[in-house]
């Protein structure tokens, strides 16, 4: 049984939480008020690819559709003397090599860490998980749960309770005044060319992202394939600029391709890959230098792009020779349901 400890704020002490699913819209301005209450504590960048606090209408989308799919009750809502402090949230996938993972995030306000709330929550969301994986028939399940390097007591919450990092996300942002820009501007490697892509060309760029990651993972695990076709029209979509990509070409097929974005006021490179055939010739650095040149041709002051630590490419080390700078980690933590 958890002992709940009221922390010192100026409150009556409660006998101690309690737990709902979600309620849909009547709940979108409650589950703001938690994110916005954490970022300080947490230090959430606002410029980040990997963590942001959902705007409003983000999260009544988020929580429409879950109402319309019937899965209101993978949230959970903790309140004392009915105000929300905290929830949580369940979602899964199945990895290539079989695993069913199933995720848990849960964030509760500062006034209320350390003093057991964080640990029922977890709990909660476990049984949870352990109702929807047996319900779901698959035998080979584990948990999951994130913390970035600026959650420490996220952190600590999962290592208490046996969660180890399976593998650990970069953040990582440009540094312009240590970036190299060639004299000439950055050539290719002989044998590839570049041309302005064309919306015809986006199941090829597509085809070539997916080999690139075959084996970038040890033994396939954590490997997720894309959706090829999915992406190819993804691509084509409002949130991309194909004048922005740098694409390269061997003869009649794609061997690389960097991929930014420019949105909320700073420039993501989405993308940054290279066909296994292709490799250890400078292609990657050279498409990037590209990418890079381009942007900063068009005003952009800040760049932020993400990878994955333990990739034997080693793209961290592209990166870093480039002007890039580690600024967070994202370890991904695992449990065994055993």
């Amino acid at each position: 049984m958890t002992t709940f400890h009221a922390p010192d704020v100026a409150a009556p002490t409660p006998l101690g939480p309690t737990f709902r699913h979600a309620r849909g819209a009547d709940d979108v301005d409650a589950l703001l008020a938690v994110q916005v209450g954490r970022a300080e504590r947490d230090q959430v960048d606002p410029l980040s690819s990997g963590e942001s606090i959902p705007t409003r209408e983000r999260l009544a989308i988020v929580l429409a559709e879950a109402e319309a799919a019937g899965q209101l009750d993978r949230y959970l809502i903790v309140e004392l003397n009915r105000a929300v402090i905290g929830y949580g949230r369940v979602s899964d996938w199945k990895e290539d090599d079989g695993m069913h993972v199933w995720l848990h995030r849960g964030w509760v306000l500062p006034a209320w860490r350390g003093c057991g709330v964080g640990t029922a929550l977890l709990r909660r969301l476990e049984g949870r998980i352990r109702e929807l994986a047996v319900a779901d028939g698959g035998e080979r399940w584990e948990y999951a749960a994130n913390a970035s390097s600026t959650e420490p007591d996220a952190t600590a919450l999962l290592l208490d309770n046996g969660y180890r990092p399976g593998y650990t996300v970069l953040e990582m942002g440009l540094d312009w005044d240590a970036f190299p820009r060639p004299a000439d501007g950055p050539a290719l490697p002989a044998g590839f060319v570049t041309r302005p892509v064309r919306p015809e060309d986006a199941p090829a760029v597509s085809r070539s992202i997916d080999e690139a990651y075959l084996y970038e993972y040890a033994d396939g695990r954590y490997q997720t394939r894309m959706n090829v076709d999915a992406f190819a029209e993804e691509l084509l979509g409002s949130r991309y600029d194909l004048s922005l990509l740098q694409v390269a070409w061997a003869g009649d097929e794609v061997a690389g391709q960097v991929i930014p974005l420019i949105e909320r006021g700073r420039a993501e490179i989405y993308e940054v890959s290279v066909r296994p055939a292709y490799r250890r010739r400078g292609l990657a650095r050279a498409l990037l230098s590209r990418a890079l040149l381009d942007l900063e041709a068009r005003g952009v002051g800040v760049v932020r792009l993400g990878t994955v630590a333990e990739f034997p490419t080693r793209a961290v080390e592209l990166y870093q020779s480039l002007g890039f700078r580690i600024l967070k980690e994202f370890p991904r933590y695992r449990k065994s349901q055993t």
